[in-house]
């Protein structure tokens, strides 16, 4: 019997469809990879708001009484950490009756740092934990609490990197006479910067000395970015507050306009290619 020959135009149109399609889904799972990062950033980021709405509502007095006990705990947990460097943690997980206390407490802020000049504010968590540096930034061991006072030096760890979650990534951009504040208490404490050093993670609790005359608070975190090799110490004095000043942080960062316009140019340019390259083969197989 006779066979009628294949329509070549059918042909085409069907092999044409068929890498449009590739290249459709190549361009979607390329957008959703390109993505995921700001979407991750952007939950991490409505915990943290969470977290500091929380313990906005909290009333001054029971907030008083609850630092009090975080303090203590610190204390009971503080042979867990010791005075490692709280990005190198080489301990092992110690399990015991009051496990689910602390892992709950890990994650209670105690109070709010902002920094205007970065647009960063982060909940401040009694600890270093794993779950408390990927949501905010902790208090470092045998430092003392955020609560203000002569005599008394707090040093705050946050991680840096390239993800928008890195709370303390641009830390690495103040420079001295900026300043950063907690709110602790139901009050806010200034500080500003008077002194910025770098060291080896070994030699950082050397460093880390309180003045008898001075209220301190030390930003630490990891330096450079990618290679992590040092310890960035940021080290602010207590002043007075001025009210008003915290009204300076608005819209997002430098930084975050920068990954969202090279991401953009990314995007553009990944999808240009791919239209070039479909309309390529399309002409290809037109000519066959």
């Amino acid at each position: 019997m006779f066979s009628p020959p294949n329509k070549p135009g059918k042909t085409v149109n069907l092999k044409s469809l068929f890498l449009s399609i590739i290249c459709f889904i190549c361009f979607l799972t390329f957008v959703g990879l390109l993505s995921y990062p700001f979407i991750s950033d952007y939950l991490t980021g409505q915990r943290q708001e969470r977290a500091i709405a929380n313990y906005d509502s909290q009333k001054a007095t029971s907030n008083k009484e609850y630092l009090k006990k975080m303090f203590a705990l610190q204390k009971e947990t503080v042979s867990l950490d010791g005075m490692q460097d709280p990005f190198k943690k080489t301990h092992a997980k110690k399990t015991n009756s009051n496990t689910v206390n602390v892992a709950k407490a890990a994650l209670t802020p105690v109070g709010v740092l902002s920094i205007p000049k970065i647009n960063l504010q982060t909940p401040i968590y009694n600890n270093t934990s794993d779950e408390a540096l990927d949501e905010g930034v902790g208090v470092m061991a045998q430092t003392d609490m955020p609560l203000g006072g002569k005599g008394k030096l707090s040093a705050i760890a946050g991680h840096s990197g390239n993800s928008l979650s890195k709370r303390f990534t641009q830390v690495l951009i103040l420079k001295k006479d900026d300043y950063f504040y907690i709110k602790v208490n139901g009050r806010i404490h200034a500080y500003r910067i008077f002194d910025i050093k770098k060291y080896l993670p070994d030699q950082v609790y050397n460093h880390l000395k309180p003045n008898k005359s001075k209220d301190l608070v030390t930003l630490m975190t990891c330096t450079p970015l990618g290679i992590n090799s040092h310890r960035l110490l940021v080290t602010g004095e207590r002043v007075p507050y001025v009210p008003g000043a915290l009204n300076k942080q608005k819209g997002l960062t430098p930084f975050a306009w920068f990954l969202i316009s090279i991401s953009l140019i990314a995007a553009i340019l990944f999808l240009s290619f791919l239209i070039k390259r479909c309309k390529n083969k399309i002409l290809i197989n037109e000519v066959k």
